[in-house]
């Protein structure tokens, strides 16, 4: 786990669990108790408490509906009871074990902790104004966050960091995904000044 604020002051207080094995990079705001991403390895939580207080977890935005951005969600509800923010096209498609995430929080008594996302909704947590951005294409309800403040775009699947050899693009997912709607996706990421890209996978890039 790795503060980035000791890279550059504007990531102060932003924490970031790479990604291992089959789970994505994790990113937590500690003052906005705040997790991008639910990953998908058990102990995340263990590693975020040797630092935090994560009873006291408010929030987890979910970037889009794929297993390894959502695996860890069971892990979380067992520690917590965040509000779970995710795409109108993604949170209705997530499962665990055949059971629909929708079905299981509605079961728990907990549909009131569910916010189903369009896109264009702006969030004050914390020191942070994040803005959601529908970006589908990698699924059709995948998301990208910005915060305002310090411009930052955590990009989930949308698009990773690029060298000057080499340009990653995420691929459409054959069944969820479309590639024309995730070209015109990254179009719509053209306006957004960028100082810090944080993917879901891959190395940050600032």
């Amino acid at each position: 786990m790795i503060h980035l604020g000791e890279y550059d002051p504007r990531l102060e207080g932003i924490w970031w669990v790479e990604e291992a094995g089959m789970s994505c990079n994790v990113y937590y705001l500690a003052e906005g108790r705040t997790l991008i991403d639910a990953g998908n390895f058990y102990g995340l939580l263990h590693e975020l408490s040797q630092e935090f207080d994560l009873s006291v977890l408010e929030n987890l935005f979910i970037t889009h509906c794929h297993f390894d951005h959502v695996g860890g969600m069971g892990e979380i509800f067992d520690w917590c009871n965040p509000k779970v923010y995710g795409h109108l096209d993604t949170l209705p498609y997530i499962n665990f074990r055949n059971v629909p995430f929708m079905k299981i929080m509605e079961k728990a008594g907990r549909v009131d902790r569910v916010v189903l996302l369009r896109g264009g909704e702006r969030f004050e947590i914390g020191p942070h104004l994040l803005e959601i951005i529908p970006t589908p294409g990698h699924t059709r309800g995948d998301i990208c966050i910005y915060e305002h403040h310090n411009r930052i775009l955590f990009s989930g699947d949308t698009v990773f960091p690029s060298s000057p050899t080499e340009n990653i693009l995420a691929g459409a997912d054959s069944q969820l995904g479309n590639m024309e709607q995730l070209i015109a996706s990254l179009g719509r990421l053209v306006p957004y000044p960028i100082d810090f890209l944080l993917p879901g996978h891959g190395m940050p890039a600032f």
